[in-house]
């Protein structure tokens, strides 16, 4: 058996832990990836637009559930090497009685259907052969299909990889036995180091399969933005939006121009942003083929009706502006605002009632570009 194949048998990944899915019923509901959610950023000139054919490669234990709740129209076709993790879904599936999705116990390099949204998020970096992986995604995208993907960084990744070599030199193994050695050796690390520190940020890190896949795992590949894009050009597939578009304007850090750029530069200024961002752990790319290739972003009309924001934005105020947080990044200042325009937003709440923006819609064309607020009309 694979070794890869045989590691998600023994560990299925998410944890199948006892889970609900209930929020995802929720039409505005935030999943990753989501067509339904993420449509702003996938579809620009058509908002209502949802695929018909999903596509979910290398599914796991949940994915595939949480697309067909919150894409309850779209057909799902859920595809996994490991045989616990299909199980697992179709359990849920059952549970919440959903009949738009298919199962298929498969590499879905060997599947050959054709679909309007692949999602494939932490696999291809997995997987044998990640540019005979892509090049895959593409013959399975329709012709104005788009591609979700999250492959792992590789600033961050460094110091890490250095740990999990080591691993593998004092015979730390993937079984439980190596699990218990790892939990034991994680105790007697310095706070600062890194692989404590992500222990402590990544909640999936809380469980025995997450810990095998990010520290044990059978294979893996970590990219750099420029390797990343001459993967995805080999693939005859190119970048038409980030998930998190800040982490890649380069105007953000510094001076430089941000619009009316062609694509060449535009793609330079990501490699160049990277070097200025916080380590980022996974780059989650949209993708569409070449000869279908548009700049996803050319500014939006400030017609909004609906506005969600982005999970974990903080908002705060003095005497003389508001302060938007971005977790790791920079934050966006609006100037002269005061304490009583200071607000705490729910996901749709409607756009005419929030007083912050009744006087500065501009800041909705810039967040919006941005990725830290999701504008529905």
């Amino acid at each position: 058996m694979d070794s890869l194949k045989e590691q998600y048998e023994q560990f299925p990944y998410p944890s199948p832990e006892q889970k609900t899915m209930d929020k995802f019923i929720n039409p505005l509901a935030s999943l990753q990836g989501c067509p339904s959610f993420n449509s702003h950023l996938y579809w620009p000139e058509n908002h209502s637009f949802r695929p018909t054919r999903i596509l979910s490669a290398g599914c796991g234990t949940e994915q595939a559930v949480k697309l067909a709740l919150t894409n309850p129209k779209s057909l799902i076709v859920a595809i996994d090497i490991s045989e616990s993790s299909i199980n697992y879904s179709k359990k849920l599936a059952e549970k919440y009685n959903l009949n738009n999705i298919d199962f298929i116990l498969d590499d879905f390099n060997n599947h050959k259907e054709r679909y309007d949204f692949i999602i494939c998020t932490g696999v291809i970096h997995h997987t044998e052969n990640p540019l005979n992986s892509l090049k895959n995604i593409e013959s399975m995208l329709t012709e104005d299909g788009l591609a979700y993907i999250a492959v792992y960084g590789k600033s961050n990744k460094l110091e890490l990889d250095a740990f999990k070599n080591a691993l593998k030199e004092i015979g730390i193994d993937r079984n439980n036995n190596g699990i218990l050695k790892l939990k034991n050796l994680l105790t007697r690390l310095p706070k600062h180091h890194p692989a404590v520190t992500s222990r402590e940020k990544y909640r999936d890190l809380e469980n025995d399969p997450g810990l095998i896949d990010f520290f044990l795992n059978a294979r893996e590949v970590n990219y750099y933005v420029e390797e990343l894009l001459q993967l995805i050009y080999q693939s005859n597939l190119k970048i038409y939006n980030w998930a998190e578009p800040w982490q890649y304007d380069l105007s953000f850090y510094t001076d430089a121009e941000s619009g009316n750029l062609n694509s060449e530069k535009i793609e330079k200024n990501w490699c160049l942003a990277e070097k200025f961002s916080y380590p980022t752990n996974m780059h989650t790319a949209i993708l569409k083929k070449i000869d279908k290739y548009s700049i996803a972003y050319e500014g939006w009309d400030q017609d909004f009706n609906i506005i969600k924001w982005r999970p974990g934005i903080k908002i705060s105020a003095d005497d003389n502006k508001s302060v938007i947080h971005l977790d790791h990044f920079k934050n966006i200042e609006i100037q002269n605002l005061n304490q009583n325009n200071c607000f705490s937003i729910k996901n749709g709440v409607p756009f005419d009632e929030i007083e912050i923006f009744k006087n500065n819609k501009n800041i909705v064309d810039k967040l919006v570009r941005m990725g830290v607020l999701y504008a529905y009309k």
